[in-house]
């Protein structure tokens, strides 16, 4: 359902959004299965984060909500980075 409920998401957005803002701010987050009606957007850095927080989220959840008919939890998050194995081999 999470692919079903994001793929929703990502054609309405593209029909609302210009292409340019669709193409640099959506496009990059990735979507993660949630539980009890809640969703998980993965960011791949925090400015990316941080202007789909202020500027899309309560829209993406309007979809959430549409979609499913009942309201969704959506939350970002910063996608972690593993760090390099070499970092742990240092000492």
């Amino acid at each position: 359902m999470t692919q079903d409920f994001w793929s929703f998401c990502l054609s309405r957005l593209e029909q609302e959004l210009p292409q340019q803002q669709f193409n640099t701010w959506i496009k990059t987050l990735r979507a993660e299965s949630g539980e009890d009606a809640a969703w998980t957007l993965i960011a791949p850095n925090r400015f990316v984060l941080q202007w789909v927080r202020e500027r899309y989220l309560r829209r993406i959840e309007e979809l959430g909500e549409e979609f499913a008919g009942t309201p969704l939890a959506v939350e970002l998050k910063l996608l972690e980075r593993v760090p390099p194995a070499y970092l742990h081999d240092a000492h």
